[in-house]
């Protein structure tokens, strides 16, 4: 009997682990929507902050196949594709795509220098499930752009930066790079002339 109960203990709270985890993509593909919506109303360029597309080829990819037990089933990504197709497809596509790339231990670096309190552990050392994270997700980030073009939802340009090699605080050289690479994608060369 205990070893019964203990099972659907269990199974009970792998289930809400896994709703818990649609859930929280439900509501990142709220606000990514909303943004997108945005979008054409805004009189100025526009830079948005994380991808609908991000969040399914990258982190949703993580939380069903790289966890010991997936936090996200195939019924729930199927559930998030079936919104992308329906709601995002019919949106307004960025005209430029950003990845910002770094090795891991940068990325673990800069996470413990936000000091955040959510990733700490009380001590220096950063929560090893968020360490796990990070090292699956580097992988996923590495094959997103081919995966975007490979599916048909992102032909336009992209800009990679290895955020490693940057200093915009003390080089404002590197900034002014950076500003050069969108121009070069953006701005047709008989403008630039």
């Amino acid at each position: 009997s205990d070893v019964c109960s203990s099972d659907l203990a269990w199974v009970s709270a792998k289930q809400q682990l896994e709703h818990a985890a649609l859930d929280i993509q439900h509501a990142y593909l709220d606000l990514r929507k909303m943004q997108l919506q945005a979008m054409p109303h805004l009189q100025a360029s526009t830079c948005i902050d994380g991808s609908p597309l991000a969040d399914r080829f990258a982190f949703c990819e993580v939380l069903h196949r790289d966890m010991d037990e997936p936090y996200l089933t195939a019924e729930a990504l199927e559930v998030i594709d079936a919104r992308l197709d329906a709601e995002f497809r019919p949106l307004v596509r960025p005209g430029l795509l950003v990845v910002l790339k770094a090795p891991v231990e940068t990325l673990l670096r800069n996470i413990g220098d936000r000091q955040r309190s959510e990733e700490s552990t009380g001590d220096a050392a950063l929560p090893e499930g968020l360490v796990r994270l990070v090292n699956a997700l580097n992988p996923r980030y590495d094959a997103f752009v081919a995966h975007l073009r490979s599916s048909g939802w992102y032909t336009g340009p992209v800009l990679e930066i290895d955020v490693s090699r940057i200093d915009f605080v003390s080089n404002v050289r590197h900034l002014i790079a950076v500003y050069e690479g969108i121009e070069r994608l953006l701005v047709p060369a008989e403008f630039r002339a």
